[in-house]
């Protein structure tokens, strides 16, 4: 797992990830980041909601973009951006011609050292290393069986995509998630995350 100082890149989405607090700093009650973005990227393929998360994005440098229960918004350096739990919404992106740099504070409602681990492992560094080997879609998504071992495994923490309601989503990705792991794919792997799966 990504340990604090340690950064990872996606090259396809433009960012890049630097890991500031982890589980160890937070009680396990939450991480803190800061992403580099490069100008006009970064959006995310898909909206996505936490049942018991709250996250907080501070605009450090830059212009954004970012869209919260189906509004699309502005932001601007010194912005303070709250993403309240069970609320779509889809991360700042950069709209301007420097790099958008912003802090993102995560929070959990109770303790789950498994949620950062499976963060830190599924979404930084396995997604961003199947996007540096190619392995990802112009849109930045994985095929569709890869992609729903991934969310089917960040299911258990209360994450879930736009679209269906959660109870569906977790029939439909289940049965894709068994498929998929039948064929040979895995929520992480250990080429990228640097620990065995």
């Amino acid at each position: 797992m990504l340990k604090v100082g340690e950064s990872t890149e996606n090259p396809l989405r433009g960012t890049r990830i630097l890991i500031c607090k982890t589980g160890e700093d937070t009680g396990n009650t939450g991480f803190e980041i800061e992403y580099f973005i490069k100008p006009q990227t970064g959006r995310e393929p898909a909206a996505h909601m936490h049942e018991w998360w709250t996250e907080e994005f501070e605009i450090l440098a830059g212009s954004a973009r970012y869209v919260l229960d189906g509004k699309e918004k502005a932001a601007q350096t010194g912005d303070m951006l709250t993403f309240s739990r069970g609320i779509l919404h889809v991360h700042p992106w950069n709209v301007g011609d420097s790099e958008l740099r912003m802090r993102q504070v995560t929070r959990f409602d109770h303790a789950s050292p498994a949620a950062i681990q499976d963060t830190f492992n599924i979404l930084f560094s396995t997604m961003n290393g199947l996007a540096r080997d190619g392995k990802m879609n112009r849109t930045g998504m994985p095929n569709p069986l890869q992609l729903a071992v991934m969310l089917r495994e960040l299911q258990q923490h209360g994450g879930y995509i736009g679209g269906p309601p959660p109870a569906v989503q977790r029939v439909l990705f289940g049965g894709l998630a068994f498929v998929g792991r039948a064929f040979g794919y895995r929520p992480s792997y250990p080429q990228y995350t640097g620990q065995p799966v």
